[in-house]
């Protein structure tokens, strides 16, 4: 029986949002979900959808891109904050056989009990992600996939960036994802600002989406802005620096010392060996970074 890998992503304390910040984060999740079912497509067996309020589920062919999925989720919604849980297993082939629609929410089976499972256990143990595939070496995938928390906003927000930015070579060539993507990078600069005491003074700090576009086209050209060699030697090279420095509207000296002081880098090198071996363990087929 053929395998499947199920996500399900529940916002943390989501009951206790005003409607205010419910309609900030619906609007992040809601335009996640457009961009990563439009760049995912050719792996994503059922797409993204809501499934009751604040939770969204998907259905993939290959592990590795639901845990690419989430790891994008979750940093294009900061400040909020996600539970996420991967299952790996068979589906009810007569709901698929019968039911030819495109929304996950429709599906049942092992993957999604795995899920749901896997969701539940990670509130259980106060963790952001969990893969659950009835393999021996689960437990061990857990506790390395572990995230790490910085211990201010304004690093977070600056990791969720640069966390996001390797999306690029995917969305740049996609107009509307293109777009959207702008929109999240303008949030999480805004969001960076607002707790900066570094910005240039006596220059315009406030972007538009046009302005961060223009600001990506700038300066992204080619993988040569993020990587050295392949993904796990990740390096923040001058160009991306400079990129950085653009979007925040702050110095090359403050950029500097709060990726060194966050260890960002570091923490780049860490993600792209999970994602490694995420793909290690469950065999995916899809091309590595």
């Amino acid at each position: 029986m053929k395998n499947y890998t199920a996500l399900i992503i529940d916002i943390v304390d989501s009951k206790k949002l005003n409607s205010t910040k419910r309609f900030e984060v619906q609007e992040k999740l809601s335009i996640s979900i457009k961009i990563l079912n439009e760049l995912y497509k050719n792996s994503i067996y059922k797409s993204l959808s809501f499934s009751a309020g604040d939770s969204i589920q998907g259905l993939f062919i290959d592990t590795k891109i639901a845990y690419d999925v989430y790891y994008f989720i979750n940093q294009a919604i900061f400040p909020f904050s996600l539970r996420a849980g991967i299952g790996v297993g068979s589906i009810n082939e007569v709901i698929a056989k019968n039911f030819n629609i495109n929304d996950s929410n429709v599906f049942d089976g092992e993957a999604y009990h795995l899920a749901r499972n896997a969701v539940e256990a990670c509130e259980e143990e106060k963790v952001n992600i969990m893969i659950l595939g009835n393999k021996d070496t689960d437990d061990m995938l857990n506790i390395l996939l572990k995230e790490r928390e910085l211990n201010t906003t304004q690093r977070q927000a600056l990791f969720s960036i640069c966390s996001l930015v390797p999306y690029l070579r995917k969305i740049v060539n996609n107009s509307e994802a293109f777009s959207l993507f702008a929109k999240i990078l303008l949030n999480l600069s805004d969001y960076y600002k607002g707790f900066s005491r570094n910005n240039i003074k006596n220059e315009k700090t406030a972007l538009d989406i046009l302005d961060v576009k223009e600001i990506i086209n700038k300066n992204f050209f080619s993988d040569s802005m993020f990587f050295k060699n392949s993904s796990i030697y990740y390096n923040i090279s001058k160009k991306y620096r400079t990129f950085l420095v653009d979007l925040l509207k702050t110095s090359e000296q403050n950029i500097n010392s709060i990726l060194k002081s966050a260890n960002i880098n570091e923490l780049m090198k860490k993600h792209f060996a999970k994602q490694n071996l995420v793909l290690y363990l469950y065999k995916g087929d899809t091309e590595l970074w």
